[in-house]
């Protein structure tokens, strides 16, 4: 029996009604307006207008000329870094941190993320058209979402990669560190979704049982049936979600999957995981299923992002089940 459920905007709303207090509000706010236009230690962040064009300012590669034209004077205090952050949940984006030790305010316009590791530059997507102004001092994170890996078959050995700015003074190309290696790590899964999706396609869905207490999440794989009949993957298990936990049966493990197999489906029963007021008001990743897989030479967790129609039925499954508590 499968249930009508509210959309995730209508259930989530529920639970932040009951909450109250001014703190809630300002955090929302600014979490909000953070993700739009990115985040900024000591100043207000303002969108900015990617362009793609170089100038003769730029440096070229290898240069070692030691000119101390205005430009190099007010960028020669730039630094860029790269992390991730759990603000984006499973979706593919790195964070390019702007460090500002100059004296001076700094004017960015648009970034570009280059490497090795992807086909094409990889874009900073303002959320308005003025610049971000960088005090002197302050750190600027410009989130950076990332499309279309370049993976080798043996295993990716990347290059550091380079962000190249448009400054009010022209533009700017400076190495992106990556000291923890999150840039890394996520081009490595991008690769790893990248040859799932060669060999299958995974669809979940959600039938609640007649009780309301528990229910079954189907799987549903459907293979490319494209290629030589070479192209397959290990889906080594499948992991509980912050909403969702085994119930039932074991769930199966170590399945070999063919990209010229015909469709099937795993069956994984579950029951909410927890039921305080905060489990369906502040969710991010309860409705994604932790898939551990190996294909085309990558291996690693990955989570399947669920359709809207699943996470709306899961929410609504753990908002009924929970109230019988």
């Amino acid at each position: 029996m499968i249930r009508t459920v509210a959309s995730r905007s209508t259930v989530q709303s529920r639970f932040r009604r009951r909450r109250t207090g001014v703190a809630v509000s300002a955090l929302t706010v600014g979490l909000a307006a953070g993700l739009m236009g990115g985040f900024l230690t000591g100043d207000t962040v303002q969108g900015g207008t990617v362009q793609g064009s170089t100038s003769a300012g730029a440096p070229s590669e290898g240069s070692t000329a030691a000119t101390d034209s205005p430009t190099e004077r007010a960028t020669s205090g730039l630094s860029a870094e790269l992390s991730a952050s759990r603000l984006f949940g499973a979706e593919p984006t790195v964070l390019l941190k702007l460090s500002n030790s100059t004296p001076e305010v700094v004017e960015v316009a648009g970034a570009r993320l280059l490497s090795e590791g992807y086909a094409e530059p990889q874009q900073w997507v303002p959320a308005r058209p003025e610049p971000v102004r960088l005090r002197s001092g302050a750190t600027v994170s410009l989130p950076v979402p990332l499309t279309g890996p370049a993976c080798p078959p043996d295993g990716p050995d990347l290059r550091p990669a380079v962000v190249s700015m448009e400054l009010s003074t022209g533009v700017l190309e400076l190495a992106a560190a990556d000291p923890r290696g999150d840039f890394s790590a996520l081009h490595y899964q991008d690769c790893l979704r990248q040859g799932m999706a060669a060999v299958a396609r995974f669809v979940p869905q959600l039938e609640v049982a007649p009780n309301g207490r528990t229910a079954v999440v189907r799987v549903l794989i459907q293979p490319t049936g494209t290629g030589t009949g070479t192209g397959s993957m290990i889906l080594h298990r499948i992991d509980a979600t912050p909403l969702l936990a085994p119930a039932g049966h074991p769930w199966p493990t170590e399945t070999t999957l063919n990209s010229m197999d015909g469709p099937r489906e795993l069956v994984l029963g579950v029951a909410p995981q927890r039921c305080d007021a905060h489990a369906l008001a502040e969710d991010k990743l309860g409705t994604y299923l932790p898939l551990t897989v190996t294909a085309a030479g990558y291996s690693g967790q990955v989570r399947l992002p669920p359709p809207d129609e699943f996470t709306a039925a899961v929410y609504g499954f753990v908002q009924t089940a929970c109230a019988d508590q």
